[in-house]
């Protein structure tokens, strides 16, 4: 019996070990990560933020007669995003997450639109973020590492709201600012919140398809299966049109009162514009788009993986300007 017991006795140590052993390794784990991933701790092991190979200067090859050059700034570097925009404009301001320094963390910055100045900078920021507009005083940051959104103020960059989301959110994919709400989706997680305060706000949705890109006048927009778009009526979930497409939808559709931008493609693809009322397509632009799509009254404008900016009528597709940048961006190699 006393061998029996104390055999018994080691076995019990022997696994008290074995879990000790294993939840060390685990928080070692964990704390390693949380350095890596963690700004401030880098601040404190590093005192400068690795950008790597980096392009900072473009000049301008040619412009069409329509357009004329107010400014230029060099050595911005700017954090890219797949699904979010890396570049905003609200009234008369520019922001970036990034920085104007090369040894600087990422920062929320803002530029003057008019002149190029750099007004301010809020403290550094987790580094794989997305940028969105908010309202006319707010824009809105979302980080995927942890799984959060900060508000702040677009005049002078005070942080007005935050929000953390559960470590089961696993990063950020899109984020919409529409009339005070912010439509966050998260993995497979949809979060409908208040602009102003962060808080969730209730909101039932008839079929749970996720990711959802907008909500308006009683009709979700959303994604399905990555290559579709549909849209559904928000009290019944039935299917108003669907739209297909060759490549994923990875970026923000752009919306408008009677159409729908749709850059599909991971790194290139092609600019889809669609009616918003059936989801016809009403005209595609050429392969090679490299960047998201703007619009501004009835002008669409989107860069392309030869760096040339195209000014396309919104209606047509017709190309009525062309920006011609050097160096072309499959001639930078490593360089992002």
């Amino acid at each position: 019996m006393g061998v029996s017991k104390k055999r018994r006795n080691l076995v019990i140590a022997g696994l008290a070990w074995l879990v000790w052993l294993v939840g060390l390794l685990l928080f070692s784990l964990y704390t390693s990560l949380a350095i890596q991933t963690d700004p401030r701790v880098q601040m404190l092991l590093n005192p400068s933020f690795d950008w790597g190979p980096t392009l900072t200067t473009y000049d301008v090859v040619s412009l069409s007669p329509n357009f004329t050059e107010q400014w230029r700034t060099s050595d911005i570097f700017v954090i890219p995003t797949l699904s979010g925009n890396s570049l905003l404009t609200l009234e008369d301001s520019v922001f970036f997450v990034g920085s104007t320094n090369q040894d600087d963390f990422p920062a929320l910055q803002k530029l003057n639109l008019q002149t190029g100045q750099h007004e301010w900078q809020t403290q550094p920021i987790e580094s794989f973020s997305l940028l969105v507009r908010g309202s006319n005083q707010n824009v809105i940051v979302g980080q995927r590492i942890p799984s959060q959104i900060t508000i702040y103020d677009a005049r002078f960059g005070d942080t007005m709201a935050e929000r953390t989301f559960s470590f089961r959110s696993r990063g950020m994919d899109f984020i919409l600012a529409e009339e005070g709400e912010l439509y966050v989706n998260s993995d497979y997680h949809f979060y409908l919140l208040d602009e102003g305060s962060g808080k969730t706000k209730p909101f039932r949705n008839p079929n749970k398809a996720y990711p959802i890109f907008l909500i308006q006048n009683g009709v979700i927009y959303h994604r399905e299966l990555g290559k579709s778009l549909q849209a559904l009526d928000q009290q019944t979930g039935h299917m108003i049109w669907e739209s297909r497409f060759d490549k994923e939808i990875v970026q923000q559709p752009v919306f408008t009162e009677e159409t729908i931008f749709v850059r599909t493609g991971e790194f290139t693809g092609q600019v889809h514009v669609l009616d918003r009322l059936t989801g016809e397509t009403l005209w595609v632009s050429e392969p090679g788009v490299v960047s998201n799509v703007a619009t501004v009254g009835d002008w669409v404008y989107y860069l392309t993986n030869e760096a040339h900016l195209h000014v396309a009528d919104v209606h047509t597709g017709m190309l009525v300007a062309d920006i011609v940048f050097a160096p072309g961006i499959l001639e930078l190699d490593e360089i992002d």
